[in-house]
């Protein structure tokens, strides 16, 4: 019975794989998705936590922050979730998660974000 559980699981493990690379997007095919759950492959560039948002959200930011068409905010209410929130620095990253749309308050354009609540949204790639 072992012998026949441990290739099934392995056919479980690899079709999941798969099924995760065949539907990741890019952050510029997922961010017109409003109101869609999506898994994007992301580099994440820098962790930010605006002084002047009183350490109130930190940002997973994928490129400058005055460039970004996508946010990956975690507010403080999910902070202790986060054992260290700096981990995915300059790493590559499968975010998974609704796609919201926001007014950049400093911008003052719309924008797409996928609010970070748990480590289970993210997923850090070994390249």
């Amino acid at each position: 019975m072992k012998m026949l559980l441990f290739p099934f699981l392995l056919l479980i493990s690899y079709s999941t794989t798969f099924a995760q690379q065949r539907d990741t997007l890019s952050i510029e095919e997922a961010k017109d998705r409003i109101g869609e759950n999506v898994l994007i492959k992301v580099n994440i560039v820098d962790v930010y936590s605006p002084a002047s948002k009183n350490n109130k959200i930190t940002f997973l930011n994928h490129t400058d922050a005055h460039d970004t068409i996508m946010s990956f905010p975690i507010y403080k209410k999910h902070y202790k979730r986060f054992k260290n929130k700096y981990l995915y620095e300059g790493k590559t990253v499968l975010i998974k998660g609704k796609v919201k749309r926001y007014k950049s308050k400093s911008r003052g354009i719309y924008l797409s974000e996928i609010q970070i609540k748990s480590p289970s949204q993210i997923t850090i790639l070994e390249e």
